[in-house]
């Protein structure tokens, strides 16, 4: 596609807007931007965009802004009722993600990592097995940087490593990555799609491009991993299977999978899994304070991705739990929610819903306005030995740019929990 002279509206004005309308304008697009908020925050962006020649407007979407578009983009998230997405369908005027625009410009392989759960665990994994070989490596998309930031960096000899969302799956075209990673499908995000078959549709998008020489990576353990298998053309390597024994952990698995297609010595591999100490806001231990361990897993917005947490930690857990709902279940973490925690402290839109569905659980529950307010109304009267844990199960959205966002806040909260509790040492 020669996007030279095309007249795109990008829709939102987050990293991935701003990323792909930095792109196109300097690819010869003409570009605007429209956004629904109207924060302070995104009117120093506006006001960035507008300095590089990149028309942006805030607070709506008007459609004399964007009806001469000839091409939309959306960020990820942005609704299907969306005005600016209603409109281009009904004027049948192509809508393209921002990771499928980038990669028009990419001129490397891809390894694409998608699923429910797992997803920054692995792409980081792999990203870090490629660079222990030797081998050029960029890591991005999903999880923290959009590949259109880096596009234009790219060479040949590189091997880029995406994490990739169902909203990033949505609107592609020709995006084919060399080896495609879907670790596993469970209900997600029925806040945007219609019904869970959509969610996993959009999922097993990202073989629809692949060819004969390219592989897919499949969990064996998910049944509807198997059917995606069947309609792909790629060559398909399950990892899970019987015998598969040698890591423990599925994130482990799939990233040892793509280094066995790529032919990464197995010492390489072996030592950079023994090596890896997690991720950011994912089950990350900030500190403790007084025997209380305070456990950031920021990174958890699903039901999915809550119960996992707990699964993995011992109790007693003093929880903390809320933001936007995705139309998850959280009835279903009722007997890991007897098992582990003796408190839960409910923040952001969803607390009342949650408040509702754990009602009959018997474990006293608590809503506060914040997060340091959350964080104080854990922490007090814990004993030692409990774990303050962050772990939503919901988007940040509702209170905080991002989930990172959120995961830092409640960091400098917990600092400043622990240099409150050393000046009044000793005792509480």
């Amino acid at each position: 596609m020669d996007f030279t002279s095309k007249r795109v509206t990008v829709i939102g004005l987050g990293k991935s807007g701003i990323a792909v309308a930095k792109l196109l304008a300097r690819n010869g697009c003409r570009v605007k931007i429209t956004e629904a908020g109207d924060q302070s925050s995104l009117r120093l962006r506006a006001e960035e965009m507008k300095k590089i020649g990149i028309s942006a407007e805030l607070g709506g979407h008007r459609e004399d802004f964007y009806s001469d578009a000839q091409w939309m983009v959306p960020c990820p998230g942005v609704k299907p009722d969306a005005g600016p997405l209603q409109w281009a369908k009904r004027n049948r005027i192509p809508i393209l993600s921002e990771m499928e625009v980038a990669y028009r410009f990419t001129p490397c392989p891809v390894i694409g990592i998608t699923g429910t759960n797992g997803k920054t665990t692995t792409t980081t994994l792999i990203g870090r097995i490629l660079a222990s070989a030797g081998w050029k490596v960029r890591v991005g998309g999903n999880i923290g940087t959009p590949l259109s930031d880096f596009a234009a960096e790219l060479a040949p000899q590189h091997w880029v490593v995406l994490e990739i969302s169902s909203f990033q799956l949505e609107y592609i075209e020709r995006f084919r990555p060399k080896i495609a990673v879907l670790l596993n499908m469970t209900t997600n995000h029925l806040d945007h799609h219609q019904n869970k078959e959509e969610y996993f549709a959009m999922k097993a998008r990202i073989t629809e491009c692949q060819r004969a020489d390219d592989w897919l990576i499949l969990n064996a353990k998910d049944e509807r991993l198997r059917k995606v298998a069947e309609k792909s053309r790629a060559g398909v390597l399950f990892f899970n299977g019987e015998g598969d024994t040698e890591y423990a952990n599925d994130n482990f698995k799939a990233a040892a999978a793509v280094a066995k297609v790529l032919g990464i010595p197995e010492g390489i591999v072996s030592r950079t899994l023994r090596d890896f100490k997690g991720i950011e806001h994912r089950l990350e231990e900030v500190l403790v304070v007084d025997g209380v361990r305070f456990i950031n897993d920021s990174k958890s917005t699903s039901v999915d991705s809550l119960r996992w947490a707990l699964q993995n930690l011992p109790a007693p857990v003093h929880l903390i739990a809320g933001g936007r709902d995705k139309g998850g279940d959280f009835t279903e973490l009722n007997e890991f929610l007897r098992q582990k925690v003796r408190r839960i402290i409910l923040i952001g839109e969803a607390a009342e819903k949650l408040r509702k569905d754990w009602s009959r659980l018997e474990i006293p529950v608590e809503l506060a306005c914040s997060l340091k307010e959350s964080a104080e109304l854990a922490y007090r009267n814990s004993p030692a030995g409990t774990s303050v844990l962050l772990s939503p199960g919901c988007a940040s959205f509702d209170m905080f740019q991002s989930y990172e966002d959120r995961g830092n806040q409640f960091k400098r909260v917990v600092m400043e929990i622990s240099k409150r509790e050393t000046a009044n040492a000793p005792g509480r």
